[in-house]
């Protein structure tokens, strides 16, 4: 073999190029001309190893980190060279990447203890904020870092089991009317800005002036920016800002949030579905709707249906079948007790075909914030994966072979569905029974699972609600010792509940019956409720800002 000092430096560069960190390292110690080599060029090495690991955008040069340059899913430091860069924050990237995939361990925390009863939650955490909306009404707003509860709507003032959507300073929530309530972060608000045609009705404003006066720091605080009304009854509802999607029956109105202007209908979104018998008289449910800036996403229970929003045309249509994709992976059953491993395990997986089952229901799609890729959840428990969608839509790929069909096998007499989906900064996150895979834990039991109403996920957290009395309740877990338990070991971490639940629990009407469990839960007064979990997949002091990137 003949020696590295052969080698013109462009090459070598180029070799070290391809370089991931870990070998970089090493590789600087395989004789002084190649440490030479790498201190020499450190800060063309290091920025081509920030690209290589996804760390930062494609650039070209040898600027000096740039926070413009930064990939949104990882933290990022000013420093004066790249070399600087990997040794404040290299190591916290790779570690975050490590725990994501099931390396390493994910940290548990828990908000909403004495308002455990939440049904939705949104977060800001380049605010620092948590929002959610509650089971017996009412919105609170929770500071991320102390706990502590900064601002808050009433119970007789915001709807049961309201619905939440919240984005770049914006929070809207829904009324039983249909109307569409719009506030905006105080330290954003301007009244200059504020729409004239579209004003706060007498309700909001006498609710904004209590909520102020209850809480007389600014921090957390939202003022009322508008209030949207539309022609018919809606159901659906969906915002990526600027725009508000609101799906009636047929129809779509899109709003642009900041001004209170629609700017665009879309009418004949849903087509009648056909049944067997040829039968076309009845409309398919629409489950769920989604939005770019260049494309609508209408979820039914047969058809998911993208719309051009240049022209409102159909630009595409996915009918659920058995199989979609040439490429297909079905991901492991194994059972898993939560005592026996950590909080995070790999996930194993295998290619495999799929025998055909009967024809799904769409559950629900989300599109990246780039607007490019899409994944679908089916009813089946099979998630749909397209890289950059818009090729198919112009004919230069199949779904068959641009997507990627991932099958989570759950035994054939098992009732349980994926519901909950989140897609943020190339990684999804979805609710399954057991499975191995990124394991939280006690999370096993099918029907707390069920009852779990919302997931939410940031660069480096994952946020969801569970309902932990139903978990120690339905399948209890050994303690140490051998014995069962009401509280189980290891932190309490929880979801949806309430204190006093028992007496009168409320369920979301998207959940499952689970009446023949109420009379288990009389006796079942003393475990304690918790609401929204938090789990970290980076280090304690790793708090990035959520800043917005492609998804």
């Amino acid at each position: 073999m003949f020696p590295l000092e052969d080698l013109p430096i462009e090459l070598l560069l180029n070799i070290i190029a391809y370089l991931p960190l870990q070998s970089l390292q090493r590789f600087r110690r395989v004789s002084k001309f190649v440490n030479h080599v790498i201190t020499d060029n450190e800060a063309l090495v290091y920025r081509q190893a920030a690209t290589l690991h996804g760390y930062v955008e494609c650039i070209n040069g040898t600027h000096p980190p740039r926070e413009e340059f930064n990939n949104p899913a990882y933290p990022f430091t000013n420093t004066a060279s790249w070399k600087e860069y990997f040794d404040l924050t290299g190591q916290l990237c790779l570690e975050l990447d490590r725990n994501w995939v099931g390396q390493g361990s994910a940290t548990p925390r828990t908000y909403c203890t004495k308002n455990a009863d939440v049904h939705r939650i949104k977060v800001d955490e380049e605010h620092g904020l948590l929002f959610t909306s509650h089971e017996t009404g009412g919105i609170i707003v929770t500071d991320l870092l102390s706990g502590d509860i900064l601002w808050t709507l009433p119970q007789n003032y915001v709807r049961t089991h309201a619905h939440l959507e919240y984005d770049n300073g914006f929070l809207i929530f829904d009324r039983f009317d249909s109307d569409k309530e719009v506030w905006r972060l105080d330290t954003d608000f301007e009244p200059a800005q504020a729409p004239p045609h579209a004003r706060p009705d007498s309700p909001q404003r006498i609710a904004s002036l209590f909520a102020e006066a209850r809480y007389p720091t600014t921090r957390g605080h939202l003022k009322p920016w508008c209030l949207i009304t539309t022609s018919q009854p809606t159901f659906a509802y969906r915002f990526a800002y600027p725009t508000l999607v609101v799906m009636s029956m047929d129809t779509a109105y899109l709003w642009d949030i900041p001004s209170a202007t629609l700017v665009q209908t879309i009418r004949d979104v849903e087509e009648p579905f056909t049944h067997d018998d040829g039968d076309g008289d009845e409309r398919a449910t629409i489950s769920y709707v989604d939005v770019s800036a260049r494309h609508l996403f209408i979820c039914g229970w047969h058809e998911l249906r993208v719309f051009n929003r240049a022209d409102g045309s159909l630009a595409l249509r996915i009918p659920s079948q058995p199989t979609f994709t040439n490429a297909r992976i079905l991901l492991s059953h194994e059972r898993r007790d939560a005592q026996t491993v950590p909080s995070t395990l790999p996930l194993p997986s295998f290619v495999a075909g799929a025998s055909p089952p009967p024809r799904p229901s769409w559950a629900r799609p989300h599109v990246s914030r780039c607007g490019r890729h899409l994944v679908a959840m089916l009813a089946d428990n099979r998630l749909l994966l397209v890289e950059n969608f818009e090729r198919v839509v112009r004919g230069q790929a199949t779904i068959a072979d641009a997507a990627l069909e991932l099958n989570i096998t759950v035994p054939e007499n098992d009732m349980f569905i994926g519901i909950y989906l989140a897609y943020e900064f190339g990684r999804v996150s979805t609710s399954f029974r057991h499975l191995a895979g990124a394991y939280l834990p006690r999370l096993r039991n099918k029907h707390v699972l069920i009852n779990l109403s919302c997931l939410q996920m940031s660069a480096a957290r994952l946020y969801l609600t569970w309902d932990r009395r139903r978990a120690d309740i339905l399948e209890r877990v050994p303690e140490p010792d051998g014995h069962s338990g009401g509280a189980g070991p290891g932190p309490v971490v929880a979801g949806r509940g309430g204190e006093g639940a028992g007496a009168g629990w409320r369920f979301d009407i998207e959940a499952d019956n689970m009446d023949m469990y109420d009379e288990m839960l009389e006796d079942e007064m003393t475990l304690p409720p918790g609401p929204v979990m938090e789990l970290h997949a980076g280090e304690s002091h790793l708090c990035v800002s959520g800043r917005r990137g492609c998804g």
